[in-house]
C-alpha cells in the first residue's frame, strides 16, 4: 500500500492538533448527528487529538477512534477514548459495524480518494467526511460538489452519505 502523504505527526503534536482544530465544523457535525436518533455507535477515522470524539462520548455515544501512529493512539487512550491503530484504506472492522463514520481532513492525504471512501462506506451505515477547500501542493485534490459555509472555516467540504438499505 502506498504511503499516505503529509504525515501530520511531523507537523503537529496531538495537543497542537486539538488547539488549531476547526471547532465550528465540529459543532455543525455534532448538530447533524444529534438530529438522527438511530445513531449510537460512531467511528472517528483520523481522530487526531480526540476533540470531537470526546464531545460525542460526553453526549452518550459509543465512540471508537482510528489513528495511524502509536503517539496519537496513546494520547487518545490517555483521554479515556477507545482507540485502534489503522489506515483509512483498510479498516479493521466488520461491514456496517458503525451507525456513523466521521472522517475529517484525512482523504486529501490519499493518492486515491476512492480507496478511503470505499472503506468508510463499508464499515459505516452513514458517513460524514470533510476535506479542506485549500490544499497545499503535497496534498491531493478532487472535485466535490457540495461546499457549505460553516462559521469562519477555512476548510470545508462536508458531506453526509446515508446508505440505502439493500433488499435481499
Amino acid at each position: 500500500m502506498e504511503k499516505v502523504k503529509s504525515n501530520y505527526e511531523e507537523y503537529f503534536s496531538p495537543e497542537e492538533q486539538s488547539r488549531i482544530r476547526n471547532h465550528s465544523l465540529d459543532s455543525s457535525i455534532i448538530h447533524m448527528i444529534t438530529e438522527d436518533k438511530s445513531i449510537k455507535k460512531i467511528l472517528d477515522v483520523g481522530a487526531g487529538g480526540g476533540v470531537i470524539s470526546l464531545k460525542l462520548k460526553e453526549l452518550g455515544y459509543d465512540v471508537t477512534c482510528v489513528e495511524l501512529t502509536d503517539r496519537y493512539i496513546k494520547n487518545l487512550k490517555s483521554l479515556g477514548l477507545k482507540a485502534v491503530k489503522g489506515d483509512v484504506r483498510k479498516l479493521p472492522f466488520k461491514d456496517n459495524e458503525f451507525d456513523l463514520v466521521i472522517c475529517q481532513e484525512v482523504l486529501e492525504h490519499l493518492p486515491n480518494f476512492g480507496d478511503g471512501m470505499k472503506e468508510l462506506c463499508r464499515v459505516g451505515k452513514n458517513v460524514i467526511f470533510t476535506v479542506p477547500k485549500m490544499f497545499p501542493d503535497e496534498w491531493h485534490f478532487w472535485d466535490i460538489d457540495y461546499v457549505p459555509f460553516v462559521g469562519a472555516a477555512n476548510c470545508l467540504i462536508m458531506k453526509m452519505i446515508k446508505k440505502e438499505k439493500q433488499n435481499g
